[in-house]
């Protein structure tokens, strides 16, 4: 069995003057028994930026706050979709 993992910023959801930005883990696994072909995927939440006028934080999908520059250094283009919003 092969598994491809991934991380990715989704896409920005704003309501209300509030912005919900989704650091995601996607995952793909996939094998080959004989002459056929098996394949799943599964894509999850890992963490949320929450943008709001006045503040901007991010949080583990636990409630856990974590370092917003933590999270930026780690996914460089996390920093072009928070300054859209």
């Amino acid at each position: 069995m092969e598994e491809k993992k991934e991380i990715i910023v989704g896409h920005p959801l704003t309501f209300s003057g509030l912005t919900l930005i989704p650091i995601m883990e996607t995952r793909l696994h996939h094998w080959r028994y004989g002459n056929s072909f098996s394949s799943f995927g599964s894509k999850q939440a890992i963490s949320i930026i929450v943008v709001t006028p006045t503040m901007t934080k991010a949080f583990k999908v636990n409630g856990e706050e974590v370092a917003l520059e933590e999270l930026k250094r780690e996914f460089p283009d996390l920093e072009t979709k928070m300054d859209k919003h």
